[in-house]
């Protein structure tokens, strides 16, 4: 599960969370493959059911994960995409299966692009 956290508030507000599938088959083969060593990666260009499209999950001391998506399923749902310009304070966390979790928090100092009319946000993490 992907989940995008407002923090400006004492109590964070969920402002996004999609579903990014655990296994199934995409145009013909697993979604998900092993990339070699720690690295995973999801593709699914129909953009299954919550819109998520692809994913690129490195495990270890350098973990990182990239995560994109596009189509009307992020958006017509609970928590959608949110259209303005991302606040900051902002968390980002990704959870799944196992006790998984994983998540930085964004900061307005670490915003490279915070483009609401592209719909991108990228960012460097907070340590």
């Amino acid at each position: 599960m992907l989940c995008v956290f407002d923090e400006t508030n004492p109590t964070p507000d969920l402002l996004f969370r999609a579903a990014l599938p655990g296994g199934g088959t995409c145009a013909g083969g697993p979604c998900w493959k092993s990339k070699g060593g720690d690295t995973f990666g999801y593709k699914n260009t129909a953009g299954a059911s919550e819109g998520l499209i692809q994913a690129r999950l490195h495990a270890g001391a350098a973990a990182s994960a990239v995560i994109k998506g596009k189509g009307v399923h992020l958006s017509d749902r609970a928590y959608p995409l949110p259209h303005p310009t991302l606040p900051t304070p902002l968390r980002v966390q990704l959870s799944g299966d196992g006790g998984f979790c994983a998540e930085t928090h964004y900061l307005a100092g670490g915003v490279l692009k915070n483009d609401p009319v592209r719909g991108t946000f990228r960012a460097r993490g907070a340590p």
